[in-house]
């Protein structure tokens, strides 16, 4: 049984999930590429002016990317494989 940040509580899905980057809040980013320059696996890269996923199934959780972004545009949590 899997149990989330040591809750008591088990975690139940229909599907298996996985911890990594989920979105890019594109309205929040400013396009500086910060993220882009600190994630040490390629997952981010530049699309349009604005950071996008490109790899997800590669990120390994580190929280570089979240700590480094000035506009707090990109979260890490639980999502499905």
């Amino acid at each position: 049984m899997t149990y989330l940040f040591g809750g008591d509580q088990p975690v139940t899905t229909t599907k298996p999930l996985d911890f990594g980057i989920t979105e890019v809040l594109a309205y929040r980013c400013t396009g500086c590429a910060i993220c882009v320059q600190s994630c040490p696996n390629d997952v981010i890269r530049m699309k349009g002016g604005k950071a996008s996923i490109r790899y997800p199934e590669d990120c390994a959780a580190c929280f570089l990317c979240v700590e480094d972004c000035p506009r707090e545009a990109i979260s890490i949590g639980l999502r499905p494989v």
